[in-house]
This record gives C-alpha cells, structure tokens and sequence, in this order.
C-alpha cells in the first residue's frame, strides 16, 4: 500500500519504495502488507515465485482500516495460496492486487506484490513468525551484484530503485539460493 505523506495515493517511480504512514496492524497479513511500505523492494518484469510455492499466511484478516481513512479488503485466491487485495483510499477510489509468500529460510520469506494495473512485480524480504512480523534485507556483507551474477542475474540499484532481471528460472533460483546468505537482523 502506496500512500503520500499526506494521506492519498502516491504515484511515480519513487512510489516502489516509498516510506509513508504505519498502518494500524491487526494480524500477520496486514503485518505484511504493511511492510510492502516500510522494507528494501526489488523490482521484477515479470511473476518469479509460482504458486505451486506460495505459502498460507495463517490468521489474515478480511479487512483492515488505514489511518487517514481507506481500507484494505483481502480474500484468499480460490485454486492457490495466493491472497488478494482491494485498496479503497479514503476518496473512494480502488486499486487491486495480489501477494505471495514463499519461505526462503526459517523465518526468513520472500514476498511478491504486484497491483493488477501495474506490469511489474515487486519482491520484499520479511522475517515472520508467531510472536512478530519484521521488514529485512540482504546483509550488507553480501554484494548483491555478486551474488546474481552467481546465478545468471542482473542486479540494478541505488538508494531508491533495486531490481533484478534475468531469465524467471534464474531468479527465483537465486531466491532459493539466498538461504545460503545472511539478512538483516
């Protein structure tokens, strides 16, 4: 969930990442949702994780207010394990779109989003378990150029926009593969 400081709806590239207002959290999927805003994002052209890999988030809610107004509405994907989302800013207006969690290492998952009027995906890192829902990020330690490149992957980033690209297959190898990386505690 994209927002302007101000409360509306953001727009434009600087919006992928942006840091805006916390959401009221009322369990662990709107945790995560809420996360999309505040972590590291990586920019993906095209879907990585299939969901044949895409985990159940126990506990999610149907909906969840948004301070300033507006509300997020989710539902469980009837053939996958895939949620869906409607965002109804405060004016009315609705964007809508889906997630998938895929575990990458003990508490350690990737998510992908992707708003059904945008072309590309995004992927997030959090740390989930019982007690908490934590944005996280490749340790700084790990060169990410160099780790892609390990798997035929291109990384691109600065302080605002980071993405992947490469062949699906590679990536989501690489995501596999960063079981073996350490993450932000």
């Amino acid at each position: 969930m994209l927002l302007s400081p101000d409360g509306g709806m953001a727009s434009g590239a600087v919006t992928k990442c942006l840091r805006t207002k916390a959401l009221r959290v009322s369990s662990v999927l709107l945790a995560l949702l809420v996360a999309l805003t505040f972590s590291a994002c990586y920019e993906i052209p095209q879907e990585i994780i299939p969901a044949t890999l895409g985990e159940i988030i126990p506990d999610a809610p149907d909906q969840a207010d948004l301070d300033g107004g507006g509300k997020i509405i989710f539902s469980r994907a009837a053939a996958n394990n895939d949620y869906l989302f409607r965002d109804v800013s405060y004016s009315g207006s609705e964007r809508q779109g889906s997630l998938r969690a895929m575990r990458i290492k003990d508490s350690i998952y990737a998510v992908q989003a992707r708003y059904d009027d945008e072309s590309h995906y995004q992927i997030f890192f959090y740390s989930i378990n019982s007690a908490q829902i934590r944005p996280t990020d490749v340790a700084k330690s790990t060169d990410l150029k160099i780790f892609a490149s390990l798997y035929g992957v291109e990384f691109k980033g600065d302080d605002f926009t980071k993405g992947f690209s490469g062949k699906p297959g590679k990536i989501l190898a690489m995501l596999r593969g960063m079981s073996e990386v350490d993450f932000e505690p």
